[in-house]
């Protein structure tokens, strides 16, 4: 009996082990989150830079010569933003597309059904411009645990050429990169 409780005990304490560690990086990436600071585990291209992770986001971009990017930020659910429809409706476009810090704003995608971590999340997408530049912004929301997590890509546009349509040749040059990302971030 005592040798059948030494080995029960070594048995829990090694599932305890292995199963209390956190997940491992991803081959080919690293992490970019501080995770004593936020709850989710954010993991980008080895040579991306990361920037930022401290206070409730993470910020990470490819190079200096091409600034495409990775932001993710926590925002609190409020009695008016219980949902992400609530929250892409009444906070963020009010925020961002009738603010006038971004100016002619196009919706793309809007509230189309994906996962994050295997949860219940929503796609968005739009161009807008700032200055004499356009950009792309690919978002993935999600709310859980609390909050409403936005994962948002930005893509600068391509050089552009008088009277040309703007293009985002980097939304494919990184698509590979930003669907690694996706897939692999993680709650805590």
């Amino acid at each position: 009996m005592k040798r059948f409780l030494v080995i029960l005990l070594i048995a829990i304490t090694s599932l305890c082990l292995f199963s209390c560690g956190d997940d491992p990086v991803p081959e080919g990436m690293k992490l970019a989150s501080n995770t004593d600071v936020v709850d989710y585990n954010l993991y980008v291209p080895e040579e991306w830079v990361v920037s930022s992770a401290e206070r409730a986001t993470t910020h990470a971009y490819v190079s200096e010569g091409d600034r495409t990017n990775v932001l993710v930020m926590q925002w609190n659910i409020t009695d008016n933003t219980k949902t992400v429809s609530d929250w892409w409706e009444k906070e963020y476009k009010p925020q961002v597309f009738e603010s006038g810090s971004i100016q002619d704003c196009k919706v793309l995608q809007e509230g189309e059904a994906a996962l994050l971590d295997s949860r219940e999340a929503y796609k968005y997408s739009y161009t807008g411009k700032i200055g004499d530049t356009y950009f792309k912004y690919d978002i993935v929301a999600c709310v859980t645990q609390g909050s409403i997590y936005v994962m948002q890509f930005t893509y600068m546009q391509d050089k552009a050429e008088d009277g040309k349509e703007v293009t985002f040749s980097s939304v494919d040059t990184h698509k590979e990169a930003t669907d690694k990302i996706v897939e692999n971030f993680r709650f805590r």
